[in-house]
């Protein structure tokens, strides 16, 4: 999407990127609290992923 989306898209994705980081950012203590709760082995570690994958997205990278 970098080389074919116009500046104005990238910027405005590259900043729904920020917010969304931001915000999983502010969520990361909750989230390892809650994951603690869950006893199923494989779900909680599908949802680990998850999370982890999410803040992967949302990390803005230099295009």
């Amino acid at each position: 999407m970098a080389t074919t989306a116009s500046p104005t898209v990238r910027e405005f994705f590259s900043a729904y990127l920020r917010m969304q980081a931001e915000q999983l950012g502010q969520a990361r203590d909750s989230f390892q609290t809650a994951i603690t709760l869950v006893d199923h082995d494989d779900l909680r570690r599908r949802m680990i992923h998850v999370f982890d994958a999410a803040l992967d997205i949302t990390t803005v990278r230099a295009t």
